[in-house]
């Protein structure tokens, strides 16, 4: 069995932090179901597409609230600037 360590911080409010993450695959249909409950949570959420993705899932993840980045998976640059900001 492995023991699970968990970490809750909070704001200067008292509030607890919402984590901001990189989601890919948001622009798909089961990745912009998993994008729409992360942010019914609370969570931010940055949608990673490929930088050849549609229009239409870019549209359609941008509308639930999440911010859309695209990166091309064989540049590692690319990615590491998708990633800013996630937590």
């Amino acid at each position: 069995m492995t023991d699970r360590l968990t970490v809750e911080t909070t704001n200067g409010d008292g509030s607890t932090p919402q984590p901001t993450v990189l989601l890919a695959g948001a622009t798909g249909d089961l990745g912009g179901r998993i994008a729409e409950n992360l942010i019914s949570r609370g969570a931010s959420v940055r949608a990673l597409m490929r930088t050849d993705g549609s229009a239409a899932g870019r549209d359609r993840v941008a509308s639930l609230g999440a911010t859309v980045v695209s990166a091309d998976v064989t540049d590692v640059a690319s990615v590491t600037e998708a990633c800013r900001g996630a937590s």
